[in-house]
């Protein structure tokens, strides 16, 4: 005998783009924290700008590859912490898309 008074619910995402999320190698916020990100500053689908950054990189300069697949030049360090020497803030990087900066 089936027994009455289940409901089933579910959430749904749908999203357009490349689903990647740029991350920090070491943890700058001094906190444990796995895989931090960087500050996005600019579209990292855009290989116009930044060219100096990307060939220290290594990267070919001005288009993508599969060595670069995001322009470097569109992430930096967060700032220190206020009254800190090493600890940075957290960063307002996101999944990087070609929507631009994350806001």
């Amino acid at each position: 005998m089936i027994r009455g008074g289940w409901d089933l619910s579910g959430i749904a995402v749908a999203r357009s783009g490349e689903a990647e999320t740029a991350i920090l190698s070491f943890d700058d916020t001094n906190t444990g924290s796995f895989a931090p990100w960087p500050n996005r500053v600019g579209n990292p689908t855009d290989f116009s700008y930044g060219q100096s950054i990307q060939a220290a990189m290594g990267c070919p300069v001005g288009h993508q590859s599969l060595t670069c697949f995001y322009n470097p030049a569109a992430f930096v360090l967060p700032p220190l912490a206020p009254g800190q020497t090493f600890a940075r803030e957290f960063a307002n990087g996101a999944m990087a898309t070609s929507a631009g900066p994350a806001k």
